[in-house]
């Protein structure tokens, strides 16, 4: 299995690794996450000897620490094949001896095993930690999977406490991450098995990726000992705590009963600090509305796990006749119930991308959270707000379908009536604006304070998404760069991005745009001229313009995206309105071989003049939206007398379309 993802947890070893003098570092996480893997990878290149526990005797124990040090460690005076560890002190001393002149990995892995017959290893630990400091460049690290033991290293009253500079927990891929061990698939199909088997490395491996889903799921899952079926039962058994209660409650969950009072009654016992150990151990997820309060009763459970989600939802209810040699006939049946099931995985696959797009600032400034919402009594249930501020007002309401193409029209219709239902920020349908001049119902957002998006979300496809909404597919969610960066397919090109960039970083900014058709095949190409302030400035990530000097003119052709950072989604979306329908594009190649210009020059080709203002009208609440006190954007057509040329349209700060009130200027311009 290629070793993949883990980037940010070795950026952290390896800053633990130079700093000076480093106390120990601890890693932890569930099983089959990766922890091996990772400290297999980070060793690499190092001097480190690594032992792993096994629940032996400790003179077992030290004995296999021994032969492990006298492998990694050649032509020392010590024989340890002869002499080998005689307890725990006698191994550190040492191992600290062949670290006075140059650095030495010390890992310790599977540590609660160590631990399990060696109880004073943690109070050894702490004496030769404090004895040795400033001594030796010994680096010790210790790794386990009981999540619950390596959290009581950690705790005020155990040994340890205070004598670790690095703890990491390991989790599950998620799902982009996942799709590195997927390259093979189309992004519908990493959806599925990502639903199926969540973001665990290993399960992620067991799937053949030149095989379809009946093949897989025979060979995994409907033969007796599959590894599959195996697999749900050894996590029962090990991540879970012993007794009847913690089964018992993952089976409850997994059959629906998600609140509090259905639980208990399904087990017949109090939840409650069940609930908390399984919260605790990241097999169960608590949820409450978004917008409510911190200590809300309104609460419901889901297995957080989407393999254990799968066993215990549906896998376990053939498991019987699987073991009898059944499965290969019941397998269509199987596969026929797993779009009623992996509706809920794809649901928090579509916030965990939203969480990713707020982080890297594609949903507007001061995200504060991404969660689902419901009213009482579980109605008007919306997969996804996402709040921002202090105030914590909502600035997107999202919707995930678990099919390949949905109509986007009919959907956003009944979002935004829960949307209204929910929170009074959002105007009722009948209070939305019509085409007097606000956004009517094909707008892709809400109008009032909060100025709410709107995002679609389906496996492959969303039709007749309303301008400005916000449209995701497993293309996206799955998509392997991070941060996400804004479509290259398109016709929005630099100068787009770089006025995206502008209006972010408070600069004037003044561009010119190009669209131009050879060989029928449209491009766009910017000039672009960037007022810099008080000689300071320029591009946060050394982009474009960066380097300039003041007002100097800045050409950028065919460098689409070279910025670094995506473009504000409002700003993408008021140009694909302005630029991508369907005549100015017809009329902008047509024919093959057609070679035609059309830019704040030449006003005599197209529709273009008629097209922008009418587009531009729905999107311009989303520049608002991203704090764009002005938006100029278009083409710009002869005005009056002298033919001074005005631009098509102007997004003020309420959002509305004024065709011929802007000031004259350039094809685009924005300021903040």
């Amino acid at each position: 299995m290629a070793f993949v993802n883990r980037t940010d947890e070795l950026a952290a070893l390896e800053a633990w690794w130079r700093s000076t003098d480093p106390r120990q570092a601890v890693v932890g996480g569930r099983r089959r996450v990766g922890k091996t893997a990772l400290l297999q990878r980070f060793a690499q290149g190092r001097r480190s000897v690594s032992h792993t526990g096994a629940g032996r005797a400790a003179v077992g124990e030290l004995a296999q620490l021994s032969r492990q040090a006298a492998i990694a460690l050649p032509g020392r005076i010590r024989d340890l094949a002869a002499r080998p560890y005689l307890d725990w002190d006698d191994a550190l001393d040492d191992l600290a001896a062949a670290a006075e002149q140059e650095p030495l990995l010390v890992i310790l892995d599977e540590f609660p095993e160590i631990v399990a017959t060696s109880p004073e290893l943690p109070g050894v630990l702490r004496a030769f930690l404090d004895r040795t400091a400033g001594r030796t460049r010994l680096r010790m690290l210790v790794c386990g999977s009981a999540v619950r033991h390596m959290t009581a290293l950690q705790e005020q009253r155990a040994p340890l406490y205070g004598r670790f500079d690095l703890s990491l927990s390991l989790h599950p891929f998620r799902p982009h991450e996942a799709a590195l061990m997927l390259p093979s698939l189309t992004p519908s199909d990493r959806a599925l098995v990502y639903g199926l088997v969540g973001g665990v490395p290993l399960y992620l491996s067991w799937w053949d990726q030149g095989a379809d889903l009946a093949d897989n799921l025979l060979r995994l899952a409907c033969r007796p000992g599959a590894p599959l079926l195996t697999e749900g039962q050894l996590v029962l058994a090990t991540e879970v705590e012993h007794g009847e209660y913690p089964a018992a409650v993952l089976h409850a969950i997994a059959e629906g009963r998600t609140q509090y009072n259905e639980i208990k009654d399904y087990i017949r016992a109090e939840p409650a600090r069940t609930l908390d150990r399984l919260v605790e151990l990241r097999l169960v997820e608590r949820l409450m509305p978004v917008t409510e309060p911190a200590r809300s009763r309104r609460r419901v459970y889901r297995i957080a796990d989407n393999f254990l989600a799968f066993y215990l939802g549906v896998l376990s209810r053939y498991r019987a006749e699987i073991e009898r040699g059944s499965g290969k006939a019941l397998l269509p049946v199987l596969i026929e119930s797993l779009d009623g099931h992996l509706g809920k995985p794809w649901e928090e696959a579509f916030r965990e991308h939203l969480r990713r797009l707020a982080v890297a600032g594609a949903l507007g400034r001061d995200i504060v959270a991404v969660g689902p919402c419901w009213s009482a009594g579980g109605q008007n249930e919306i997969d996804a707000v996402v709040l921002a501020g202090r105030d914590r007002h909502p600035v997107l309401f999202g919707e995930a379908k678990w099919a390949r193409s949905v109509d986007g029209r009919g959907i956003s219709s009944r979002l935004l009536e829960k949307a209204n239902a929910i929170t009074s920020a959002v105007p009722a349908a009948s209070e939305r604006q019509t085409d007097d001049g606000a956004a009517g119902p094909d707008s892709g957002g809400t109008e009032g304070s909060a100025r709410a998006r709107l995002a679609l979300c389906a496996r492959e496809e969303i039709r007749n998404a309303p301008p400005g909404c916000l449209t995701v597919t497993a293309a996206d969610i799955f998509d392997q760069q991070y941060p996400p960066e804004p479509r290259r397919s398109s016709l929005i090109g630099t100068w787009l991005e770089y006025a995206a960039w502008a209006a972010a970083c408070e600069r004037p900014m003044v561009l010119s745009c190009r669209l131009t058709s050879r060989r029928g095949a449209p491009s766009l190409t910017g000039r672009g001229r960037h007022e810099r302030q008080g000689g300071e400035g320029g591009h946060p990530r050394g982009g474009p313009a960066g380097d300039r000097p003041t007002g100097q003119r800045a050409d950028h052709e065919n460098t689409a995206l070279d910025h670094g950072g995506p473009a504000d989604p409002g700003l993408v979306e008021l140009a694909r309105a302005c630029l991508l329908q369907d005549d100015v594009v017809d009329d902008a190649v047509h024919g093959a071989g057609a070679q035609r210009e059309i830019d704040a020059e030449d006003h005599g080709h197209g529709d273009i003049g008629r097209n922008v203002p009418a587009q531009a009208g729905r999107s311009a609440p989303y520049l608002a939206q991203a704090g764009v006190r002005e938006a100029v954007l278009g083409f710009e057509q002869p005005g009056a007398a002298g033919q001074e040329k005005v631009p098509v349209f102007d997004a003020g700060p309420g959002g509305g379309q004024r065709p011929g009130q802007a000031r004259p200027g350039r094809a685009a311009r924005y300021r903040r």
